[in-house]
C-alpha cells in the first residue's frame, strides 16, 4: 500500500538527472509487444526504480497466436501408388473473398511422415499477366509486410515502405501504378527450407486505387500431379482440377483453433484428421 509519502511517475521525464519512461524493448512473433515500465518512485526521502514488463496486442482484432504445424502422414501403399504416378503433395492457403489458387507448395520430395511449420508473416507483390496451370510470373519486388497494414506502389512500379492499415485481418495496396494482378505470399517451411512463398494472386486486374486482400488461416493440402511450387490454378475455384492432370481427394483444415499441430493421415485413398 503507498502512502502519501510514495510519488510514482510514469511519464517520460527527468527527475534528479534520472529519467522515467516507458520503452517498447521486444515485439513478440505472435503480434504482440512486451511494454516496459520504468518507474521512479521516491519514499521517505529513498528514489528507486521499478521496472514492470507485459504484453500487449499491436491491434485489436489481430490474431495473437502463431499457426499450427501440419504433419501428413501417408501410408507405405499410397506413398508408393504417389510416387510411381508423379503426383506431387501440395499445399496453398486461402483468401476470403477469391479461395485458393496459387500452389504454394507443390512437393515431389515427401516421404512417410511430412511436416509443413506456417506462420504470419507476409509479403505482398504483383504480376503483368496470368496463365492458368503456369507458375506466377512475378514482376515486382517481393515487399515484407504485415497483417493490418497499407503499403504503396508509386507510378514507377516501387513499393514505399507499409504503414498502419484501416484494417486489422487485411493487406492493402494501394496503387498509383496501372494494372497489376496483386497477391502476397507467406513463410512456410518444408524440410529444411524455410522461406518466404506465393500464396495467392488476384485473378482480377486491379487499376489504380486501393486494392485489399484478406488473408485467412485456411489450409487445403492434397495430392495433384505435376503441380509445381508458385501455379496458378483458376479452374480449381470451378473443376476442383487443373487441366491435363489428375487430383487426389483434398482436406482442407482451419487452422486458426489454436492447436498446436494439426495431424493428417492419407490411406487408402482418403484423408484421415487425427486431432
Amino acid at each position: 500500500m503507498l502512502s502519501g509519502n510514495t510519488i510514482v511517475l510514469f511519464q517520460t521525464r527527468k527527475l534528479h538527472g534520472m529519467l522515467v519512461n516507458r520503452t517498447i524493448t521486444h515485439k513478440a512473433a505472435c503480434g504482440s509487444r512486451v511494454m516496459l515500465f520504468n518507474m521512479l518512485i521516491l519514499y521517505n526521502n529513498i528514489l528507486t526504480i521499478r521496472s514492470i514488463a507485459f504484453s500487449v496486442p499491436d491491434k485489436i482484432g489481430k490474431e495473437l497466436t502463431a499457426m499450427a504445424n501440419i504433419k501428413v502422414n501417408i501410408a507405405e501403399n499410397d506413398l508408393k501408388t504417389l510416387k510411381a504416378n508423379k503426383y506431387n503433395l501440395c499445399l496453398a492457403f486461402r483468401e476470403k473473398s477469391i479461395g485458393f489458387d496459387v500452389v504454394c507448395i507443390g512437393a515431389d520430395d515427401y516421404s512417410s511422415s511430412n511436416t509443413f511449420k506456417v506462420g504470419n508473416e507476409y509479403a505482398v507483390f504483383f504480376c503483368k499477366s496470368l496463365t492458368n496451370g503456369e507458375t506466377v510470373d512475378v514482376a515486382s519486388e517481393v515487399q515484407s509486410i504485415e497483417l493490418g497494414q497499407q503499403i504503396t506502389i508509386n507510378r514507377y512500379g516501387v513499393f514505399e515502405n507499409p504503414v498502419e492499415g484501416k484494417y486489422a485481418d487485411r493487406l492493402e495496396i494501394v496503387n498509383n501504378y496501372g494494372n497489376i494482378f496483386p497477391g502476397f505470399g507467406r513463410k512456410v517451411k518444408y524440410g529444411a527450407d524455410e522461406s518466404m512463398r506465393f500464396a495467392f494472386v488476384s485473378p482480377y486486374v486491379s487499376v489504380k486505387g486501393t486494392f485489399t486482400m484478406e488473408p485467412e488461416n485456411v489450409v487445403r493440402v492434397w495430392f495433384q500431379q505435376f503441380a509445381d511450387t508458385g501455379t496458378y490454378f483458376t479452374d480449381y475455384i470451378d473443376k476442383n482440377r487443373m487441366s491435363g492432370t489428375s487430383t487426389y481427394a483434398e482436406a482442407v483444415i482451419d487452422c486458426s483453433a489454436g492447436a498446436d499441430t494439426v495431424l493428417l493421415t492419407y490411406a487408402d485413398g482418403k484423408w484421415q484428421k487425427n486431432n
